[in-house]
């Protein structure tokens, strides 16, 4: 995994701020990341750092099958509107 490109956010840029945000909500929420609404906003944020096509974004989604049907689908619709 430490070989994997990880897309440069700037510290002042404002999506910096935002994934911090999210991430701090994820790492103190009393339930499993999945199950938080912030995990879906996440997926679909850093899907745009990657600069993935909807359809990239559905084929990387597809290679994850135990992430549940539900969350995949939300993250895709949620990504779907934001791109």
């Amino acid at each position: 995994m430490s070989g994997l490109p990880v897309p440069p956010v700037a510290e002042r840029d404002p999506l910096f701020a935002r994934l911090a945000t999210l991430a701090r909500s994820l790492a103190a929420a009393s339930v499993s990341a999945e199950e938080h609404a912030d995990y879906i906003t996440l997926q679909a944020t850093v899907a745009g750092l990657y600069r993935l096509s909807v359809a990239e974004l559905e084929h990387v989604l597809g290679t994850f099958p135990l992430i549940a049907t539900d969350i995949r689908s939300r993250t895709l619709a949620l990504f779907s509107t934001l791109h």
